[in-house]
Formats: C-alpha cells, structure tokens, sequence
C-alpha cells in the first residue's frame, strides 16, 4: 500500500512539474482539427478556439489536437499568441503544429506546441520571429526551407525525434538564447547553401548527435556562418562540426564533455576558431581533417580532452595555430598527423603548450612548418617529437623540462642574429657573439651548440627565456617586440619613438635583455631613445 501510494504521489508530482516547465495545460477535452488564419484575416472553421479584434493579434483561447496540422498561416504581419495553450499531434507525416509558407512579418509566440512531423515549418518565408516557444516531442523542432532573415529566440526545443532547429538553405537568420536539450539528432543542424546565419548564446546539451552541425553549406564560397557564445555541452556526438563548410566562425563558445571531438572541420577552408573553451570531451580538442585549408585557430583553451588537444590530420594546408593554450590533454597537445600525414605550411606559435600526457607538439608525414615562440612545458613525453617530417623550421620556443627528438633533418633555428631556442637543459655559456661565437662580447646567444641528438643540432640556443610582446597594428597587421632575458619582463609599453617595460630578478643577479624590434614599426626619420633605469 506504501509503494503504490508513493508511486502514485511520485507521478503526480511529476505532473505537476512539467506542467510548471512547460507551461502546457491539460489537453483533455481540446478541440479537435486544423486552424487556417487565412490571408484576409478570417479564421477557418469560425468555431476554432483563436481570437482576433483587428486581424493583426490572433490570440489562442484553448488547447488544440490535430491528426494533421495544428495551424496554417495564409496572412502575414500578424502575431499569434499560444497564450501557453497547447498544439498537439499525433505525428503524421509532414504535419506542421505551425505552419507559415509564402508569408512575412508574423510573429509566434507562448505556445506549446506536441507530436508534429515539424513543430515549426517555415517555407519560403522571411522576416518572421519565432519566441518564447516550447516545442516538445516533435520529429524535427523548428525547420527553416528557402527562409531568410528570421528570428528564433527564448524557445525551448526538447525531446526531437531528429534535430532540434533543422536550417536548410535558408540564411541571415538569428538563432538566439534557445534552449535544444534531449533531441535524438544534433541540436541545431545547417544544411545546403546557408550562409550569414547567426547562432548565439544558446544551451545546445545532452543531445544524442552533436550539437550544433554546419555541412554543406560552401566548400570554396565563403558563408559566414556565426556560432558565438553558446553552451554546447555533453552532446553524445561532437560539439561543434563544420563539413564541407568554408568561411565560417567559431568564437567565444564553451565546448565542453562531449563524447567525441570539441571541434571538427572536415574539407573546409577559411574557417576561424578562436576565444573558445574546449575541454573534457571524449574525442580530441579541435580536429581539423581532410584537405582543410586556410584556417585559423586562436586564443582557445583546450584542455583535459581525451584525445589530441588540436589535431591536423590528412593533408590539411596553411593552418595557423596562434595563442592557444593546450595542456593536460592525454593525447599530444598539438599532433600534425595521423592518417595521412600532418599537412604543410602550417605556422604554430605563440601557444602555451604544457602537462599533456603525450608530447608536447608532434609532427608525423608533415613538412614545411613553422614552430616559433611557444612556450613548452612538462609534457609527459617530449616537448617537440618529429618523424618522417622534414624542411620544418623551428625557433624562439622555450623548453621547459622538455627535451626534443627527431628522425629527420630540419631547421632548428633561425640564423644569427635571430637565434634558436631556449633549452632549461642546456649548460652553455655566452661570452662570445658573432655567426662563429668567436668575437669578444655577450649576445644572448650560447656559444656552443645544443644537442638535439648525435645529427640534429640548434646552432644559437638561447641563454634565456623568449617572450613576445604585442606592439600595435600596422595596415591589418599585428607586430611584436621579442625579448630574450633572464629577468622577469613587465608592464610592456610601445610607441613610436619609445620603448618601455619593467625588468625584475634577484637581487645581486646578473641580468640581460636582448630587444628586438621589427623594422616595419621603426620611422627612419625619428631617433630612439632607450633609458635603463630612467
């Protein structure tokens, strides 16, 4: 008698909760067919339960179930409220809870919408906003065909057959603040020729397919796509994946605890992914796969993902991967290769790259990269490890704890005076300067060689840390001052005509800056004043 009372009271809470979630009313005694908002105003059958004063407001008065479509819209420039009443199905094949097709300017919102093939059709239709639904059960959610320059904002999309908002060549929609939870596809899905679509600061969580899918929406032509902001957490699929799909940007999103990768991009150019927070998924951090090309990667964190933190795999091309912090991966933080080798004329610099549990950078069948200026540290294997792979230049970077190996011949440095890198192991000493080290005078550089192994050597190891500096912009470019110094370097200001920034150590110590400034920031007509301790 326990059980069943507790059982009982179990379910009727249960009730009680997703009627306070969901807003949705009893559906018992509803009435019973298709409503037709026709494009003169009149509404068809007249005893539906909808009511206008001016035929511009339609205003829902009870619930409704349909064994077609709930509700068909002929007439633009109006706006129905669902008044939180329900529109319910019993999903028949292409039914539409909400249907709007040839029509504009119409606003939906505060419905309940239950059990439709499309919970929300959009067909051929444009400026219309979609707000404060909450669509339930459906086999696709919200689905836009040949639409443009909608707003779907404040919806909750749960429990889809397929996906959750589903974009087909449609484009310069926004797809904002919604909430796409528990649907079986991905939660937002953008498919075939759409482009300037704008998604942000949406909850796209716990759906079975990943959760936000752009394909095939451009592999030469540009679409600038947005995906901004938004919460994409574990998804049983990726977090974000872009297929066949060039010009897009990924940025500011947290991308976390999805059961494969973080980011993927598959045969795909000109993509931006940047100012994101990938960590903890199943999958690698970023993977970018395929004859990609062209692609940024920047200022991400990725960390703690199961796989490689950011992977370049079969022949990508020109990718740049800038002021990222990768660690703790129990991959290697950053692998050029895999199937098919690692690509070429890739430029990784200025990361952070420490604590991963395989190497630090790792290179397989991929040749003709630049390594520079990043900061490697305690990976668990080595900091740099090359095989296969030749005609890569690799300079600037400090090796903290960190030691490098490689099979093939490669550039370790980057001539005199620029130098090699810095090695925390090496045990050289700068009382020579000079391409030979053999003219009297200090110049930051080691005078004997550092050793990666018996045939690979860096000729000008750096006696101390290297670290870059940003100093302004010039005609779309960024410039920066690198300095080499045993102290700690702080407070950086650059002008032109002026350079300035703190030096601290130990007290008693020995302490040495090496400045270097790219000549494009230098005016010839200007002198230079430089003052060490005013």
């Amino acid at each position: 008698m326990f059980k069943r009372f507790a059982f009982e009271l179990f379910i009727l809470l249960l009730i009680e909760f997703l009627t306070l979630a969901f807003g949705i009313r009893t559906i018992e005694g509803a009435w019973t067919g298709t409503v037709y908002i026709r494009a003169d105003g009149t509404i068809d059958p007249q005893n539906a339960p909808i009511i206008t004063h001016d035929k511009i407001t339609y205003i829902l008065l009870d619930n409704i179930v349909s064994y077609e479509s709930g509700i068909i819209i002929e007439r633009g420039n109006i706006i129905l409220d669902g008044n939180y009443f329900a529109v319910q199905g019993i999903l028949t094949q292409y039914s539409s809870g909400v249907c709007l097709s040839n029509v504009r300017n119409v606003i939906i919102k505060n419905m309940n919408i239950q059990k439709f093939y499309y919970g929300i059709l959009m067909n051929n239709t444009s400026n219309n906003e979609i707000s404060g639904n909450t669509l339930i059960s459906n086999n696709i959610g919200i689905y836009l065909i040949f639409s443009s320059n909608n707003t779907i904002s404040k919806n909750i999309v749960t429990a889809s057959i397929g996906d959750g908002v589903y974009v087909e060549s449609s484009s310069y929609n926004i797809i904002n603040r919604n909430r796409m939870t528990n649907n079986k596809g991905s939660g937002i899905y953008i498919w075939e020729n759409s482009m300037y679509n704008s998604i942000s600061e949406n909850d796209v969580m716990l759906n079975n397919g990943n959760g936000i899918y752009i394909g095939h929406s451009g592999i030469y032509p540009l679409t600038y796509n947005n995906i901004a902001r938004n919460d994409i957490t574990k998804n049983n699929g990726t977090g974000v994946a872009l297929y066949h799909s060039s010009g897009n940007v990924v940025s500011g999103n947290n991308i976390t605890a999805n059961q494969k990768d973080g980011v993927y991009v598959d045969w795909s150019t000109a993509d931006k992914i940047y100012g994101n927070n990938v960590t903890e998924n199943k999958g690698h951090g970023i993977h970018i796969w395929c004859s990609s090309s062209v692609i940024t990667v920047s200022k991400n964190n990725v960390t703690a993902n199961d796989g490689h933190g950011i992977f370049l795999e079969w022949a990508p091309a020109n990718i740049i991967i800038a002021e990222n912090t990768v660690s703790l991966n129990k991959g290697h933080g950053i692998f050029l290769g895999g199937f098919g080798g690692g690509g070429s004329h890739h430029v990784i610099t200025m990361n952070n790259v420490k604590s991963n549990n395989g190497n630090g950078i790792a290179l397989e069948s991929s040749s003709y990269n630049v390594i520079s200026k990043n900061n490697i540290k305690i990976n668990n294997i080595y900091g740099i490890y090359i095989t296969g792979s030749t005609a890569n230049t690799i300079y600037h970077n400090d090796f903290i704890n960190n030691v490098a190996w490689s099979d093939s011949t490669n550039s370790w440095d980057d001539g005199y005076p620029s130098g090699g890198n810095y090695w925390s192991d090496y045990e050289g000493i700068d009382l020579y300067k000079g391409p030979y080290q053999n003219q009297e005078g200090s110049d930051g550089i080691g005078d004997t060689f550092y050793y990666i192994n018996e045939q690979y050597i860096d000729r000008y190891p750096l006696m101390a840390p290297f670290n870059s500096f940003e100093a302004g912009t010039r005609n779309a470019t960024t410039f920066y001052v690198d300095i080499v110094s045993n102290s700690t370097i702080s407070d950086f200001h650059f002008a032109y005509g002026s350079i300035r920034f703190n030096v601290t150590g130990p007290d008693g110590s020995l302490g040495f800056c090496r400045v270097t400034v790219p000549k494009e920031l230098l005016n010839p007509k200007m002198g230079w004043k430089v003052t060490v301790e005013n």
